[in-house]
């Protein structure tokens, strides 16, 4: 569907997203215009330079900017700002079961709302459906709304939908694109396609890919959410034809679950009862690359899939209702009728949670930062289970559906090193620690090989996913021990103190539905912290469990970012801005002072001779 000869002929050029009438249903073929998606009433969706605007108007081809065509179908639509009050009013209705959650913020700083529906918290499986990638693909977040809905409604009447709150989570965002509804443009604030700005199969040369993987804060907030929560399965949602299609998307070879995925499709399908709705594998389609459905499956084993729930991309509102009672019964079946394989991961001596992969199949899983995985599976018997983490004797087992079940590893190589820093930020971060060699891994991202100069490593953290990066240093393991930071012009910490049993985290940006992890010991397995309070200004952490006779760091998962804290309990230290220096305060200070490195770290590096080595 993208000419690329219309592409490179656009160049530099100013590119329009316009609806053109073209005579039949014959390619134009046009110098500057090109990329088709879309048809409504015989209009088809076009890109074009202002050479191709002109050469359309030359030969009497009838076309209009896309944003007045949508503009007119958008009546009785949500706006951004009126999606986020009703979600908000749901969470109210419901707060047993309802978890506002601010996913992050878009370039305009508009905030991505999520919901999560879920009465316990400890979820056994986790699910997650996304609207409005695309700005002018309006219906696509009324659906999530009324899915929703729906399931808050079905509860205790439904036993089905009661089963599926009561023992799993399910994560809405009606609106990923708040910058492109308000533009009605596919695109957002900054020109990019994101369904086209994903890590898996990125490429620059794909028209409005950004200018990096994760270049664009929407895209990074639905990483976020996807590493801190672990999606067993999703839908995205996009309009402009209607079907639904399985990974992968970037090549026409077949997925490892490609049998599997293509019967959920039908399933999908055939609860959808729409004879013109069809299945199809995405690149048997048409190729793409970098989108969220082959991201989310490729890098963090989701069994995501893209469904385009209209042939208009905004038709009329009063079509709403019809795309209703075609999609809810699918999606409330999507979400309970597929048989699982639960359980988690725990380390053999601590007993606490274990982030990291399981293989079923042949195919990998990451699971959340506790451990809890879920795979879709096709029949109840047996199946064999790898399950792995850093540092940790694989263990093999087999499981069945219907029963969690705890694997429990037993550690071999962690090592007692620490790189100093272990807190690190900047296009040109740097750490010591002697090794000769140092491989740098986080669950949903490649192995990253930092640039060696003697004892003191180089990378670019502006590349990195943040989070907590374990770190394999000559065979040994330091689980979570280099600490990097989101890069966020709107989020950030501006003091740490504690009061009692309570961390307080001061700062600008800090959103609702914050997730917190202390680290400690040996192991570094994330142990989560209950938040007490929490809004924009300050967030309270319960730190009662903790002991400050050793080094704690936290990670504060809010708004969209990470943001780490070396010695929470002790002298904290930590970033207050993209690319700037961190800072330590003491329980008294609240002034925004900055404060240097202690001197000593330049001079101490721990030699990695010094592991602990547990056999089995």
């Amino acid at each position: 569907m993208i000419s690329l000869l219309g592409l490179f002929a656009a160049g530099a050029a100013e590119v329009h997203e316009v609806w053109v009438f073209p005579p039949g249903r014959i390619a134009l073929g046009l110098e500057g215009v090109w990329f088709v998606e879309g048809e409504q009433d015989g209009w088809r969706s076009y890109h074009a330079t202002d050479e191709g605007l002109r050469r359309l108007s030359a030969a009497g081809i009838p076309w209009e900017p896309a944003a007045e065509r949508v503009q007119r179908m958008a009546h009785g639509y949500r706006t951004p700002e009126e999606m986020i009050a009703d979600l908000e009013s749901l969470a109210g209705a419901h707060p047993d079961r309802v978890r506002l959650l601010e996913v992050g913020r878009s370039l305009e700083g508009r905030p991505i709302i999520g919901l999560s529906l879920s009465t316990t918290t400890e979820p056994a499986a986790y699910w997650r459906v996304l609207g409005a990638h695309h700005g002018d693909e309006l219906p696509t977040g009324e659906l999530v709304f009324s899915l929703a809905t729906t399931l808050l409604e079905a509860y205790g009447v439904d036993p089905a939908i009661t089963r599926l709150l009561d023992d799993h989570a399910v994560v809405l965002v009606p609106h990923v694109n708040p910058d492109g509804i308000v533009r009605l443009s596919r695109y957002s604030a900054s020109g990019v396609d994101l369904n086209r700005n994903y890590s898996h199969a990125w490429q620059s040369e794909t028209y409005g890919s950004g200018g990096a993987p994760f270049s664009e804060p929407e895209t990074r907030a639905i990483r976020t959410l996807s590493q801190w929560n672990p999606f067993h399965a999703g839908l995205s949602l996009h309009a402009g034809t209607t079907n639904i299609g399985w990974v992968w998307n970037h090549t026409t070879e077949a997925a490892p679950d490609s049998d599997l995925l293509e019967s959920i499709a039908t399933r999908y399908a055939e609860h959808v009862g729409d004879p013109e709705f069809w299945i199809t594998n995405g690149a048997s389609w048409y190729l793409t690359n970098g989108d969220t459905t082959d991201w989310s499956y490729g890098r963090l084993g989701t069994f995501d899939f893209t469904v385009e729930v209209s042939q208009d991309k905004t038709p009329p509102i009063a079509d709403l209702p019809s795309l209703i009672q075609q999609h809810i019964p699918a999606m409330l079946d999507f979400l309970t009728a597929p048989l699982l394989v639960t359980g988690q991961l725990t380390d053999a001596e601590t007993g606490a949670g274990l982030p990291g992969t399981v293989t079923l199949d042949g195919q990998p899983m990451h699971t959340g930062p506790q451990g809890h995985f879920s795979r879709v599976v096709s029949d109840a018997d047996p199946w064999e289970v790898t399950a792995q983490a850093p540092g940790y004797m694989a263990h093999t087992v087999a499981l069945s559906t219907g029963t969690a079940a705890t694997l429990s590893l037993q550690a071999e190589a962690l090592s007692q090193a620490r790189p100093v820093p272990s807190l690190i930020s900047g296009a040109d971060a740097r750490f010591v620690l002697e090794a000769e060699q140092v491989i740098l891994s986080l669950p949903g991202e490649q192995p990253v090989y930092p640039e060696r100069d003697g004892i003191t490593w180089h990378l670019d953290t502006s590349q990195l996913s943040p989070g907590a990066w374990t770190i394999e240093a000559d065979g040994a393991f330091i689980p979570r021990g280099l600490l990097v930071a989101s890069a966020s012009d709107s989020t950030s910490l501006h003091a740490v103190s504690r009061e009692g049993d309570l961390l307080w985290l001061h700062g600008v940006g800090l959103g609702r539905g914050s997730q917190a992890f202390a680290m400690v010991g040996l192991q570094r397995t994330l142990l989560p912290l209950d938040l007490r309070s929490e809004s924009p200004e300050a967030i309270a952490l319960e730190i009662n469990p903790l002991s400050a006779d050793e080094r704690i760091d936290v990670l504060l998962v809010t708004a969209g970012t990470v943001l780490p804290i070396h010695d929470a309990l002790g002298a904290p230290l930590f970033f207050t801005a993209p690319g700037a220096p961190p800072v330590a305060r003491d329980d008294a200070q609240t002034a925004c002072a900055a404060a240097p490195l202690p001197a000593a770290w330049s001079m101490i590096v721990l030699p990695l001779g010094l592991f602990a080595r547990r056999q089995t």
